[in-house]
């Protein structure tokens, strides 16, 4: 299929701010020279309407760079058109905060440094070696990233979470028919999961500590980590998994909850597990040296 390129610069200062609007095609970013924000608008000749397409790219006082593609007012007919696709790969400096947004098409990222703001309504987001915070959607399409770091806040509808050898001090993610599988490293938290008919994976190191509060209308609760204390109700679990640590919350309608050590793990449905006399002082030694509140001891020493 033949395309037409064109090229275009922008100084911006640090850290750089980008917006990026597309209707058809693919977002690309890349690090690239510090200071200077480099687009290329790849048209794609026979697929799609350039009378129904217009690409718009700018720099707004603040410095901020912007490229759209819309449809311009005259296009809207009975008899209108599927616009151009149009690609936009772009070079940002490291240090560079994005927001871009594409209705049918993937966004490709890696990296950067800064915050990210990706959504997608039919395409993919493939995200790598990225750093900063992190909000992330999709309707239809997959959320899938590698080495990434910083808060994160991921939600599809009928696709896909996808997240291996993350680090992630907290996180929110929301899927409803879609799965959703995460691997992270634990932060302070906390970390919340939430499916209607998906399912829930989160991957830990083996020697992670956390409490985990688990429910589910018919789904139920399984892990491989060593549990310390455990109280079981109708579809409920709450765990303590080691020594305790961030709050990790999942709730699911009729999928299953994991909370594994490795993407190979089966895991097991926790029972009661009871604290023994060591344990329940060591809960009075903790709250009297002011490293647990009030409240979390009874709620440990109620167990």
């Amino acid at each position: 299929m033949n395309t037409e390129s064109q090229v275009h610069s922008f100084e911006v200062g640090s850290p750089a701010k980008l917006i990026v609007k597309n209707i058809r095609g693919q977002v690309e970013l890349v690090p690239g020279e510090a200071g200077k924000i480099k687009i290329e608008v790849v048209s794609h000749l026979g697929d799609g309407d350039p009378e129904s397409t217009e690409v718009h790219l700018e720099q707004e006082k603040d410095g901020t760079v912007r490229a759209e593609v819309r449809i311009p007012q005259s296009a809207f007919t009975i008899f209108s058109r599927k616009p151009q696709r149009i690609d936009f790969k772009i070079e940002a400096p490291v240090q560079t905060d994005v927001r871009a947004r594409v209705v049918s098409g993937s966004i490709q990222a890696r990296g950067l440094e800064g915050a990210m703001d990706f959504g997608t309504v039919s395409g993919s987001i493939s995200l790598e070696d990225l750093s900063g915070r992190l909000d992330l959607d999709s309707v239809s399409g997959k959320i899938k990233g590698t080495h990434l770091k910083g808060r994160a806040y991921l939600s599809v509808v009928s696709g896909a979470i996808e997240m291996h050898e993350c680090d992630f001090p907290s996180l929110k993610a929301n899927t409803v028919s879609g799965k959703a599988e995460l691997q992270t490293k634990l932060g302070e938290g906390p970390y919340k999961l939430d499916a209607v008919s998906g399912s829930l994976l989160l991957v830990v190191p083996e020697d992670s500590g956390c409490v985990v509060d688990a429910s589910a209308v018919s789904g139920r609760f399984y892990t491989d980590l060593p549990v310390s204390q455990s109280q079981v109700g109708r579809r409920k679990w709450n765990v303590r998994i080691g020594e305790g640590g961030p709050q990790v919350k999942m709730k699911a309608v009729s999928g299953k909850m994991r909370l594994l050590s490795s993407f190979g793990a089966q895991g097991s449905v926790p029972g009661e597990v009871k604290l023994n006399q060591t344990q329940r002082k060591d809960v009075l030694s903790r709250l009297s040296e002011g490293e647990i509140t009030v409240e979390d001891a009874l709620k440990e020493l109620a167990s």
